[in-house]
């Protein structure tokens, strides 16, 4: 629980995996996330698997690709540049 809001609120924006990726987080203006926000946003993540999955699949359906725990911290998963 501590990993991920750790390392996505750090200067990284991001996991090991998110690195691999290409991604990072970030909040809606392209800043740095707080570790409070990234604690938010992981929390959140309950939401979208007692869903049934549904919070993950807004992903396709959201102008911003932001899946339900995105939304609910007011974050983006983007492509570094």
């Amino acid at each position: 629980f501590v990993y991920c809001p750790t390392l996505d609120s750090s200067a990284h924006r991001g996991t090991l995996g998110k690195k691999l990726m290409g991604i990072m987080v970030t909040d809606v203006t392209g800043k740095q996330v707080s570790f409070r926000r990234a604690v938010t946003r992981h929390a959140s993540k309950v939401f979208s698997y007692l869903s049934f999955g549904a919070g993950f699949l807004m992903v396709q359906f959201t102008r911003e690709h932001q899946a339900l725990h995105d939304r609910v911290a007011r974050c983006l998963v983007v492509k570094k540049s």
